[in-house]
């Protein structure tokens, strides 16, 4: 699994950095690379069922990235993943994070990217 997050991390990261000219085609890209990933989370809970992991988390930036990417229009169009998120992001310890000064909803990628940088 984890190696199929990284594959769409990749892909949906990796033209931030060159400059992508096409903001709308790297949108239907993420979506297309995301497909697999949410059939496979289905209706489950988290990845692997009702188990919490740590590539849930993972996921949960991957997710928030993608529907960046796609102007808000991903959760919209996947409920599931939508419900996913809501639940990830109303963890006990997730609240308390997101609500701490730590927290960086975005930019997603680092200073020298072209797109979405710091």
């Amino acid at each position: 699994m984890y190696h199929h997050l990284k594959e769409v991390k990749s892909a949906i990261t990796s033209p931030c950095y060159v400059g992508v000219d096409d903001l709308a085609e790297l949108s239907k890209k993420a979506k297309a690379k995301m497909v697999q990933i949410v059939n496979y989370l289905g209706k489950k809970d988290y990845l692997f069922g009702n188990e919490l992991k740590y590539l849930d988390f993972y996921f949960l930036e991957i997710c928030d990235q993608v529907q960046w990417l796609t102007n808000n229009e991903f959760y919209t169009e996947n409920k599931t993943v939508a419900k996913y998120v809501k639940r990830m992001k109303g963890l006990k310890q997730m609240k308390r994070y997101i609500k701490s000064d730590r927290y960086l909803e975005k930019p997603f990628n680092n200073k020298v990217a072209k797109i979405n940088n710091l």
